[in-house]
């Protein structure tokens, strides 16, 4: 095994401070819902750092302490993560997915919905976005999980007036107002609090769009975003049949297997309009030729999907979460399969 300097750095920064108290909160969680010796997993840690790239919330995540070295060595870790993004896309471009702006003007054909920048924005155009709408999304440009996001109504405000200084004024952080989404009556009745969007990722190869994973996020405990650090919960969907096929990953790392809101069963559920979904997925992935690998979240509305935003550093998480791989192998072989086993181009 050659012996990476980037991970032993890693491996020294976990091991002093605050995420040597994360590493201890990992252990203390597994050795609870596994009874898995914690001495053992404080030598095991560090090993699965330098052999697989693998962090310690890899480490509990993707249920290393269950896996063995023939398994392990086919997750998409932490370190493998990072590789295949610089491999697959050009940092200059990240721009364009790190900024709302930039991303609404560069995917307009396809988000669906009524968005304005707020630079420049005159009452005028103000007045005539917001006609007829009980409420509209403010959001930063910058920022991810939801944060920052607020749901604006004119009448929380004097005036239309008041409203449209509310939103201009540079200290409020307000970059974009968005219509908001009406989603599919389906995906609604599982839970009306959040647009529950999906997840699928897509790699670009010999100019060839493949689908590595489609996962359908749902929100959860009042919140209106469906992102897993918020709470939300994941479902993997079949690729050929748009059906879950998994239940739903927790923030217990528990698995679920109807939504707490709605009692709705989570294997089984249709995705709908789940091939437009996957076709939306294939034209996004040719909009940028310089960013291969990303990360679509996309929502489904009454006549179908649209784009709400695109990850060019998707969540390696997704697609290989302990409850959702039965058998105990990542995506790893996936992604090399379609990298024609070239050895210079594998993972």
């Amino acid at each position: 095994m050659v012996i990476d300097v980037k991970k032993v750095k890693y491996i020294a920064r976990v091991l002093t401070g605050v995420r040597f108290k994360k590493m201890f909160a990992v252990m203390n969680e597994i050795h609870n819902r596994t009874g898995k010796s914690k001495f053992i997993m404080f030598f095991d840690i560090p090993i699965c750092m330098l052999r697989y790239g693998a962090g310690y919330y890899d480490y509990q995540a993707l249920g290393f302490d269950k896996l063995n070295h023939r398994q392990r060595k086919t997750y998409l870790t932490r370190f493998k993560s990072k590789k295949l993004v610089m491999k697959c896309n050009d940092k200059n471009y990240s721009y364009i997915f790190n900024n709302k702006v930039e991303f609404n003007k560069r995917f307009a054909d396809y988000l669906g919905r009524e968005c304005l920048a707020t630079e420049a924005l005159s009452f005028d155009d103000f007045k005539k976005f917001i006609k007829g709408k009980e409420y509209i999304f403010a959001k930063p440009k910058d920022g991810d999980s939801g944060k920052g996001i607020k749901k604006l109504s004119e009448k929380d405000f004097k005036s239309s007036k008041d409203f449209y200084e509310f939103i201009i004024n540079k200290d409020n952080k307000i970059d974009v107002i968005e219509e908001v989404i009406i989603q599919n009556k389906d995906m609604n009745k599982i839970y009306p609090l959040a647009v529950n969007s999906l997840r699928v990722a897509t790699l670009v190869y010999n100019n060839k769009v493949n689908i590595l994973y489609a996962i359908a996020k749902f929100g959860a405990n009042g919140d209106y975003a469906d992102n897993m650090d918020r709470g939300g919960l994941c479902c993997p969907v079949d690729l050929k049949t748009g059906k879950i096929i998994y239940p739903a990953h927790s923030p217990k790392f528990t698995p679920l297997y109807s939504h707490p809101y709605s009692k709705i069963k989570f294997v089984g559920f249709k995705i709908p309009h789940f091939k437009k979904v996957l076709q939306l997925a294939t034209k996004l992935a040719t909009v940028v030729d310089e960013v291969k690998y990303v990360g679509w979240d996309i929502y489904i509305g009454p006549k179908g999907p649209g784009v709400i935003e695109g990850n060019d550093y998707p969540g390696y998480d997704f697609g290989q979460l302990l409850i959702h791989t039965k058998t105990g192998i990542g995506i790893l072989p996936q992604i090399n399969k379609i990298f024609d086993n070239n050895k210079k181009d594998r993972i």
